[in-house]
């Protein structure tokens, strides 16, 4: 009998274990369960990061401005109290990690402020005690580091202004010419670069273009110029176009020097008439005061390049940017140094400055800008095949004489201007080709680092062809906030926004 109750025993409890088996219930439960530690881990953890990274960025956001603060030169207040004063008032003053450094020098300060951060992991220091370990018990810790300055060890403006014939025309609600409300507004842009706080840090170079930029006999006679090609009547030179895509100036290469010929179909400055046989418009401006100023804080003498300009002839928007990064790249400083003293100011004959961080007693490396401005788009341009100026005598003729008033009567056809079907003329190139090469000059200077603002007066026109240069010169910019598109009314506000930011208080790290 007993035998029997342990079998029928054995045998309930067999029936209740499959049973236990079979059944699902709670199935769902268990797998939360079994889940619910590591979600909670995870959470806990992410929630942990949160906190840090908010403070860690609050903390950022106080160093920055407290540098910023510090570093400004009109800030009467001690730069090390008025540090210390903005950690306080917002309740941070012991984040300060030691004593800030303050470098400052003539019309310079340059500010740096470490601080730090600890913020308690209540998770993460639960699960991973290795963390605990390596930043102090339960806690992450979070260096920041802020550098601002104000002034520059150095500074290099290029600015790049439009000498052609549409210079002259006026300005819709104006009564004045867009040459001269460019000038004003560029002589108002040099006395706020030139502020005396910022003395022997600021260098300027002008460089005026129209189908060419004449360097001047100074820099001319530092190249190795073509024989064949040389003159005295002006003095631009020829770039090869692979020259374009490169900041480099290559002074151990010969240049051919531009032709002193004037292409265009007509005579007079503004007239345009054909009978006058005066050469007024040479593809190369020739007079002494369309030269370039290099690298110059003399502010009488920029200003007064800048009053005595004269719009004539074409547009070649590409030459002009080509100079304008050429007095801004390092590899220039071989033709500095070769001419003459007192064409350069003394203190920038080290200039153009390397790009990258130099030693010395400021850290900063040279802040480089360029400003380049148009009132159109780029022209075709051409020359004057050299077997008809290959010689003294026949270079002495065309530069004392109108190409296009003599042309039909001793070449036939010759003389109707730039043309693709005239034998007797080789066409330099286009508007789109020379669109081309500025894009890639524009794009090499910003490879460099330099800063490119560009500003085209043409801002009432409607036309396909200024909507299309407007374009170009949109892309030559660093960013379209730097472009700017006018009639010429506001020239004077738009040049003294691109000054304020040339000399802004900045964040350096």
């Amino acid at each position: 009998m007993k035998w029997l109750t342990h079998q029928i025993g054995m045998a309930a409890a067999a029936l209740r274990l499959r049973r236990f088996a079979r059944d699902e219930n709670g199935t769902i439960i268990m797998l939360t369960l079994i889940l619910l530690i590591p979600m909670i881990i995870v959470g806990g953890i992410a929630v942990d990061f949160m906190r840090f990274e908010a403070k860690r960025a609050r903390l950022q956001g106080i160093t920055d401005t407290a540098v910023l603060a510090s570093a400004n030169l009109r800030q009467p207040t001690d730069a090390k109290t008025l540090i210390t004063d903005h950690f306080t008032k917002a309740g941070e003053a012991a984040a300060l990690k030691g004593e800030p450094v303050i470098v400052t020098g003539r019309n310079v300060r340059e500010v740096t402020v470490q601080s730090y951060v600890q913020v308690r992991m209540h998770f993460l220091s639960m699960f991973m005690p290795w963390i605990g370990q390596m930043n102090g018990p339960d806690y992450l810790t979070a260096n920041s580091q802020s550098t601002a300055i104000q002034g520059s060890g150095k500074i290099e403006v290029s600015l790049v202004l439009d000498l052609s014939g549409s210079m002259e025309f006026g300005v819709p609600g104006t009564t004045f010419k867009r040459m001269e409300l460019v000038t004003d507004a560029a002589e108002d842009f040099i006395d706020q670069l030139l502020d005396p706080a910022l003395q022997d840090r600021v260098s300027i170079s002008i460089i005026p273009y129209s189908d060419s930029v004449n360097a001047g006999p100074e820099i001319l006679d530092a190249l190795d110029i073509d024989p064949v090609t040389q003159h005295g009547f002006s003095h631009c030179i020829e770039f090869d176009p692979a020259e374009y895509a490169t900041t480099v100036f290559d002074d151990d290469r010969t240049y051919r020097q531009t032709q002193p010929v004037m292409t265009n179909s007509f005579g007079n400055v503004f007239g345009r008439d054909v009978n006058n046989p005066a050469v007024t418009q040479p593809i190369c401006p020739r007079y002494d005061f369309e030269r370039m100023v290099i690298l110059s804080q003399n502010a009488d003498l920029l200003k007064g390049r800048l009053a005595s300009l004269e719009p004539r002839a074409g547009t070649a928007i590409h030459e002009g940017m080509k100079w304008a990064t050429t007095l801004l790249d390092p590899s220039f400083n071989e033709v500095v140094k070769e001419l003459p003293n007192g064409f350069v100011d003394g203190v920038f004959r080290d200039r153009p400055s390397p790009y990258t961080l130099v030693a010395g007693a400021n850290t900063s490396p040279t802040l480089k800008y360029i400003v380049l401005l148009t009132d159109g788009q780029n022209s075709a341009s051409c020359r004057l095949n050299d077997e008809f100026i290959d010689t003294p005598s026949e270079m002495l003729f065309w530069a004392n004489n109108n190409m296009p008033f003599v042309g039909n009567n001793r070449f036939g056809r010759f003389g109707i201007g730039c043309s693709t079907t005239d034998t007797n003329i080789v066409y330099e190139h286009d508007g789109a080709q020379a669109d081309t090469w500025l894009s890639s000059t524009c794009t090499a200077a910003k490879n460099r680092g330099i800063k490119v603002y560009t500003i085209s007066v043409t801002g009432n026109d409607t036309s396909q062809e200024a909507i299309d240069g407007r374009t170009v010169m949109r892309n030559c910019a660093n960013d379209p906030s730097q472009f700017f598109a006018t009639t010429g009314s506001n020239l004077g506000s738009i040049f003294s926004a691109i000054a304020d930011q040339i000399t802004e208080l900045r964040l350096t790290q």
